[in-house]
């Protein structure tokens, strides 16, 4: 955007489009349906707060404040996975990835594990945690555990490594 908060699309084809903003920061978000003549289109996207009308039950664990993923937030969040642990307030690079997870970020997969929930999360960390290097590539090993997570409202899945200090794996 510009400063103003303009911003221009060129060549989107005609027909029904469905325009998507948000501030993960913010916790706001905004979708818009509108449809694309062969002519230009101005439209007005106002930012709305996230609003939540069960509050996941959430812990803090290494520096994140995290929850099971729960169909309302899949549906808030614009999650593609119905199960994971989103992470709802981070510190930076709390969890010493190569890539920072952000808030609202999905985690889906630790090692070569699906994982489900927090519990299921916490274990394969610690049981990747244990084995001694060189691990297998896409599980990882101690002081190195791959993990795949999602960033909201895009569908699009990172991997990162988590190197956990020992406090860390006390915790």
């Amino acid at each position: 955007t510009d400063a103003a908060g303009r911003f221009v699309i060129r060549g989107l084809p005609e027909g029904d489009i469905t325009l998507r903003s948000h501030s993960l920061p913010l916790k706001q978000s905004v979708k818009s349906k509108i449809t694309m003549l062969d002519e230009d289109v101005e439209v007005n996207l106002r930012l709305a707060p996230v609003v939540l009308k069960t509050p996941p039950k959430t812990i803090t664990l290494f520096g994140m404040q995290i929850a099971d993923v729960t169909p309302e937030l899949q549906a808030a969040y614009e999650l593609q996975f119905e199960n994971g642990v989103i992470t709802l307030e981070t510190q930076t690079n709390s969890l010493a990835f190569g890539d920072e997870v952000t808030d609202g970020g999905c985690i889906w997969l630790v090692g070569e594990k699906r994982i489900r929930n927090i519990r299921e999360m916490v274990a394969e960390i610690l049981r990747i945690n244990a084995i001694d290097c060189p691990g297998r590539p896409n599980e990882g090993c101690r002081d190195s555990v791959t993990l795949v997570y999602e960033y909201p409202f895009s569908h699009v899945n990172y991997t990162g490594h988590i190197h956990l200090t020992h406090a860390q794996v006390a915790e």
